[in-house]
């Protein structure tokens, strides 16, 4: 499956090259998997990994592992499937919000291809989405070159915290320190801020 999904075979084999080097080489029976480690590759691969591309898992001969280990395994693949639908769901969501983000952006063919490449990046993940479309709506405004729109979406890091450290590295020194304020503000603030629609979507305490 892992042929499949490159990227986390990728992170697979990172993660087995750290363990060699803490723990010695995995032939030596040094070390081995934990089921709780594959669990979660798998996890992401059918969470995430399958949100463009699909995929079918037979399993046989499933009561020769006994019948403990085979309603474990049962209900590891329910769980997986719930949640599976549960993201199938979210990106329509997802899909939806970054048509009506992008709605001014033209031609129509351009902006098609845009959001199908958000799409494709934001793997379920509604703030990273938020966040991108932000980025996309700044650059078409000073006209940035289409090829290096496209550049910059498929470029932007996936992980929230790689995003976040890509767009305060750019911040300005008086941005940043409107951006320290607005942090503290939340940090301590008694109650979650309310953000209303009458407001323009502004928050307040």
């Amino acid at each position: 499956m892992l042929i499949s999904f490159p990227e986390y075979l990728s992170r697979l084999t990172k993660s087995f090259m750290e363990q060699e080097r803490r723990f010695g080489t995995y032939q030596e029976n040094r070390w081995s998997w934990t089921k709780e480690e594959l669990q979660e590759i798998m996890f992401e691969i059918l969470t995430k990994g399958t949100s463009n591309r699909p995929v079918v898992i037979f399993v046989d001969a499933i009561d020769e592992c006994g019948q403990d280990h085979a309603k474990c395994l049962l209900r590891y693949f329910k769980n997986l499937m719930d949640i599976a639908e549960h993201e199938e769901a979210n990106d329509k969501d997802i899909r939806l919000v970054i048509r009506e983000r992008l709605k001014r952006i033209q031609p129509e063919a351009k902006r098609q291809r845009i959001e199908k490449e958000i799409l494709l990046k934001a793997q379920g993940g509604f703030q990273w989405m938020v966040l991108i479309t932000a980025i996309v709506i700044d650059e078409v405004t000073v006209g940035t070159k289409e090829e290096k729109l496209y550049e910059k979406i498929t470029t932007t890091p996936e992980a929230l915290d790689e995003l976040y450290n890509d767009i305060l590295s750019g911040a300005t020194e008086a941005e940043k320190h409107q951006m320290t304020k607005l942090f503290q503000w939340v940090l301590f603030a008694e109650r979650p801020p309310v953000c209303t629609r009458a407001s323009g979507g502004a928050c307040y305490r």
